[in-house]
């Protein structure tokens, strides 16, 4: 397993610790990392910066005379300070941190080993003759299969409620009332999202996340999860769960839709004009 050293500029205490939980017991990781004080990296794979701290930009800036540029991890309070691509709210900073730091990775593991180039032109050569035989573009048209999202909550009103947001903006729901139920649809059909409640009776929202989120096949699917509870231990574990970001419960129907506008964009890396095509809605919200 291929292993990265971070390091952390202006980060504070508490924010390091919780990161340190994250990285260090996350299941499934693809990648080993190592949380170091800017001030003590022998090497800088990847630098976490707060980007508010009064300090980071003078431990970045010696970082980078020592060892050359690294993709920089901004943090800031709305997640708007900093170059782009890798900017994180500091709220939501332990939901994201893990998927931005694999995302990370996987480009620096690909310039590493790239792949070889396909051949400019394919064909297909037949058993009998070894006759080349061009593939023909295909130029037929068809309609794609509208977004669909899953539910997972063990209140009929609030399935229901949700199921009507999401009609809303084109997305078709399912509805399960517990973690057998969701399991058995996840085996059946692929979903675009999927909403887990956390306390349910039998499995609870982190364990069914995590048991998702462990399958080969639904690993990517974004998960939002429902909680009455919103303290930096309950998020820790939903990112140790996998899970994509949280909403917590009353529902409000403008954070509800600015979720799930942000999770499929990233989703569809995106392609706002390919979530349209399968049905979605963008509602201005303001």
């Amino acid at each position: 397993m291929a292993g990265f050293i971070i390091a952390m500029c202006g980060v504070s205490g508490k924010d390091a610790r919780m990161v340190e939980i994250v990285v260090s017991r996350a299941p499934n990781m693809k990648f080993k990392y190592e949380l170091v004080q800017a001030a003590n990296a022998s090497r800088c794979d990847i630098v976490l910066m707060d980007a508010q701290a009064s300090t980071a930009k003078g431990e970045l800036a010696a970082l980078q005379t020592k060892f050359g540029k690294a993709p920089v991890i901004y943090v800031s309070d709305d997640g708007t300070l900093g170059d782009p691509p890798y900017r994180i709210a500091r709220r939501t900073l332990l939901l994201h941190v893990l998927r931005t730091l694999e995302e990370i990775g996987n480009v620096q593991m690909r310039s590493v080993v790239a792949a070889p180039e396909p051949p400019a032109t394919a064909a297909v050569q037949t058993s009998a003759n070894d006759a080349a035989i061009a593939i023909p573009a295909r130029t037929e048209s068809r309609k794609l299969d509208p977004l669909s999202a899953l539910i997972v909550d063990d209140s009929l009103t609030v399935r229901t409620q949700l199921q009507g947001a999401l009609d809303r903006i084109g997305i078709k729901a399912q509805l399960a009332d517990g973690g057998q139920a969701a399991m058995q649809s996840v085996q059946r059909q692929r979903f675009e999202l999927i909403f887990l409640d956390v306390v349910m009776p039998g499995m609870d929202g982190y364990t069914l996340c995590r048991q998702i989120k462990s399958a080969p096949t639904t690993r990517n699917t974004p998960i939002v999860m429902l909680t009455s509870r919103s303290s930096p231990f309950d998020r820790a574990r939903g990112a140790l769960a996998g899970c994509d970001t949280y909403l917590t419960k009353p529902i409000d129907l403008k954070s509800f839709y600015r979720a799930i506008d942000k999770v499929l964009l990233k989703a569809f890396k995106d392609n706002r004009d390919l979530m349209t095509e399968r049905g979605y809605k963008t509602l201005a919200l303001g």
